[in-house]
Formats: C-alpha cells, sequence, structure tokens
C-alpha cells in the first residue's frame, strides 16, 4: 500500500503546508480565548493526537514486522521531545516544555523536512511519521505562541545537558541492542544534513555544535525581548 516517499514531491510538500497551517490556526484561536477554557481544550486535544498517533504507529509496526529493540524502543530523540511536549501540554509544565521547544524545533523540524521515511502517501505509515512529528512541532509553536510560553534564562545550556545525557543513553541502548538509535551508529538511509557533516563519529560532534548554536538562534528572540524590557 502506498508508493515510495519522494522528498519535497506533494505529498511531502502538502503536510507541511499542513502542519504551518495547523499551528497558525491554533495560534489564532487560543489568543482569541480570554478566558483559558479554549486553550485547555486545544491542548488535550494535541496531546490525545499525539497520543493516538504514536499507538497507532506502534500497532502497525507491530502488526508488520513485530516490536524490537533494535527499532521499537523510544530511544529516539523524537520520542523523548514527543514525551516532553506531551506533558507541557498536558501540565503547562516548564522544564519539559523548554527540552520539546529546541529539541523539536532545531531536531525534530529537520526530521521533517528530510523525513528517514521508505513509505510515501497514502501508506498507514506515512501518515503515523507525520503525525507524531508534525504534531510536535504544531504543540510547541501553540505552547510558545498561543500559550504565552517561553524558554527561561539558561534553558540553552540545561537543553544541550539534557541532550548530553540522552546520546549517552542512546549510545547504550545501541550498543546492547545493536541498534541506530540517535542516528548514532550510523547515517540514515536517505539523504539528511548529516550527509554533509562528515564520517562516523564525526559527524556526531559535528551535530553537537549545529545543536548547540540553533538553540542559541532559537533563545535569541526572547533574550532580545528581554534585553528591549529592562532598557
Amino acid at each position: 500500500m502506498g508508493r515510495e516517499f519522494v522528498l519535497f514531491g506533494p505529498a511531502h510538500v502538502g503536510v507541511l503546508g499542513v502542519m504551518c497551517g495547523a499551528a497558525a490556526i491554533l495560534v489564532w484561536l487560543a489568543r482569541g480565548d480570554r478566558s483559558g477554557g479554549r486553550r485547555r481544550r486545544i491542548g488535550w486535544l494535541l496531546a490525545g493526537i499525539l497520543v493516538a498517533g504514536k499507538l497507532a504507529g506502534l500497532g502497525l509496526s507491530w502488526a508488520d514486522f513485530g516490536l524490537s529493540a533494535q527499532a521499537s524502543l523510544p530511544m529516539h530523540l523524537c520520542d523523548w521531545g514527543w514525551a516532553c511536549v506531551v506533558i507541557a501540554l498536558i501540565g503547562r509544565w516548564q522544564a519539559p516544555y523548554e527540552l520539546a521547544y529546541y529539541w523539536g524545533l532545531a531536531g525534530t523540524f529537520q526530521a521533517i523536512l528530510t523525513p528517514d521515511l521508505p513509505y510515501g502517501f497514502p501508506h498507514p505509515f506515512f501518515f503515523t511519521f507525520f503525525i507524531s512529528h508534525c504534531g510536535l512541532v504544531v504543540a510547541v509553536i501553540f505552547l510558545t505562541l498561543g500559550e504565552g510560553m517561553s524558554p527561561r534564562r539558561g534553558s540553552v545550556w540545561r537543553a544541550f545537558v539534557w541532550l548530553q545525557v540522552y546520546v549517552v543513553s542512546a549510545m547504550l541502548t545501541n550498543l546492547v541492542f545493536g541498534a541506530n538509535y540517535g542516528y548514532l551508529s550510523r547515517k540514515p538511509a536517505g539523504a539528511s544534513l548529516l550527509d554533509h557533516m562528515g564520517p562516523w563519529p564525526w559527524y556526531i560532534l559535528s551535530s553537537e555544535v549545529l545543536a548547540l548554536c540553533l538553540f542559541g538562534v532559537l533563545y535569541a528572540p526572547f533574550a532580545l525581548g528581554r534585553g528591549r524590557e529592562r532598557s
């Protein structure tokens, strides 16, 4: 069922358009809500969609391939970002929001642009992949621009330290199970930004530097805004 995924083909471009449109609509709805009830309902709706999409993806994987430690553990960075944003949507907790903000916009967004996905539209895996990944980005944008949450001072370094916790955890998991979580053992089969970052293991170090730079860029608008408030 479905065709081979085509990078920036009509289906891929359509998904990007839907993601941007959904984010814009939800932010607009949230900003027009004075009581906060609509924002809470949107948050729960997004959390429900993300959880349902993840469960559907696991169910499809189990039915088609069976679940395995090599491929089915929640050990990709997008999985950790997914968990953080669901927690933030439900409880409006700051710490998981910040991790989802940096990891989602710097990492998951890259996975959306160059997905490691062999299945095209209308294969079920096409939908579960993009619901999980695009939903994370839409949720982060909603929390930031709709709910008014923002990363605090020092959040860049906190997110980077937690990223190292993830990297060590994923490397150990890969070592034990012979897996490739986080693409820390080898690059993805399809085209990605990692293709331009050198061979293993140097592309891991290059990715770390790039991640820290992107975290800084993502924090810059808030740092500038706070600087204007003090002046």
